[in-house]
C-alpha cells in the first residue's frame, strides 16, 4: 500500500517458536507470523487517502529454517515471496481461520503472487 510500511524479520526455528509460544500458545516453529499494528479504522482511512494517513502495517516474521525444510534451496525465493504475501494479507485484516475469509484470502494471495512472479520474471 502506498504510504505504508512494515518490518520484516527473517529468523531461525528457535526464534519463531518462542514467538509462536508467547503470542499464539503453540509451542512449535511455524513458517510465518504477522503482528498487525493498524486498527481497521486506520486501514480504511489509509485506503481513502494514503497521503494524509501514513500507516505502519505491523511486523512479519518468516522462519528461513521452515522455508528451507519445505522447499529446499531451489524454490526459496518463491516460498519467501508467498509467505511475505500471506503475512501482508494478514496485516491488511484478512484471517483465513474464519470460514468466510479462507477462500477469499487464498484467491488474493494467489493473484498477488502471480503478479510478483510476472513482474519479476520469477521461475515457478
Amino acid at each position: 500500500m502506498e504510504g505504508s510500511e512494515l518490518s520484516l524479520v527473517f529468523c531461525d526455528n528457535p526464534f519463531i517458536q518462542r514467538l509462536n509460544r508467547e503470542w499464539r500458545e503453540k509451542d512449535r516453529p511455524t513458517d510465518v507470523l504477522s503482528f498487525p499494528a493498524a486498527e481497521p479504522a486506520e486501514l480504511e482511512a489509509h485506503r481513502r487517502d494514503p497521503g494524509a494517513n501514513p500507516l505502519v502495517l505491523g511486523d512479519i516474521v518468516i522462519s528461513l529454517d521452515v522455508v528451507h525444510e519445505r522447499v529446499g534451496e531451489a524454490d526459496e525465493t518463491r516460498e519467501i515471496a508467498r509467505l511475505l504475501i500471506h503475512g501482508i494479507v494478514h496485516l491488511l485484516g484478512h484471517d483465513h481461520e474464519r470460514d468466510d475469509e479462507a477462500i477469499r484470502m487464498e484467491r488474493l494471495e494467489g493473484e498477488l503472487l502471480e503478479g510478483i512472479e510476472t513482474h519479476f520474471h520469477m521461475n515457478t
